[in-house]
C-alpha cells in the first residue's frame, strides 16, 4: 500500500503525497471484502499473522507491513491525546497541526495511555484517542515506524497529515491508563 501510495499519487510543493490513490485502494477493497464474509475474515486473520512474523523477520518493515493491514481492515485513522487536546478539538471540531506543521495520526490501537505514549513516543499520557475517517485527510506528508524521543522507545507507526483534520463524522474512544 506504501507504494502504491508513493507510486500513484501526486506529489504536492511541500512534499505532501496525494492520498487519492491510497483511498482507492481502500474503497475497492473494502468493496471486495463485504462481498464474501469468509474471504474478509480469514485475510484478516492471515494479514494479522504475517505482519506479526514479518514485523520479527523484517524488524520495522515488518511494523509497516502490520501497520498496512490495520489501515485496510479500518477505515479510520486515530489521534491520541490527552484530556486538554480532547477539550481544545471537540470545542474546535478540526484537529490542529503541531508546531512543525502536521497532525500526527496512527492505525494502531492501544488499550492503555501508557502503551500508546510510549509506542508514539508522546510527552504526556494520552486518554484517549478520536478515530477519523479516511475522507477526512486529503495529504499525507511522511510516514513510518515511531523513532525513540523524550525516553519513550517508539516502534509505532505514525503518519503525518500535513493540515488540520476535520472531526467530522469521528468517534471519541476512552482509553485506561
Amino acid at each position: 500500500m506504501g507504494l502504491l501510495l508513493v507510486a500513484g499519487g501526486g506529489k504536492f510543493a511541500n512534499g505532501a503525497v496525494s492520498w487519492e490513490p491510497l483511498r482507492i485502494v481502500f474503497n475497492s477493497e473494502a468493496t471486495a471484502g463485504s462481498a464474501t464474509s469468509g474471504e474478509g475474515a480469514a485475510g484478516g486473520a492471515f494479514g494479522k499473522w504475517l505482519g506479526k512474523l514479518g514485523r520479527r523477520i523484517f524488524g520495522p518493515l515488518g511494523a509497516l507491513l502490520e501497520a498496512d493491514n490495520i489501515v485496510k481492515r479500518n477505515a479510520y485513522l486515530n489521534h491520541y491525546t490527552t484530556d486538554l487536546g480532547k477539550e481544545g478539538i471537540v470545542y474546535d471540531s478540526v484537529i490542529k497541526m503541531s508546531p512543525d506543521g502536521n497532525v500526527y495520526m496512527t492505525p494502531n490501537l492501544y488499550s492503555s495511555g501508557a502503551t500508546a505514549q510510549a509506542q508514539l513516543s508522546l510527552s504526556a499520557t494520552p486518554v484517549g484517542y478520536f478515530a477519523v475517517p479516511l475522507s477526512n485527510i486529503h495529504a499525507v506528508s511522511n510516514q513510518g515506524v515511531v523513532k525513540p524521543w523524550g525516553g519513550q522507545p517508539g516502534g509505532g507507526y505514525e503518519i503525518k497529515i500535513p493540515h488540520d483534520v476535520s472531526t467530522k463524522g469521528s468517534r471519541w474512544y476512552p482509553i485506561g491508563p
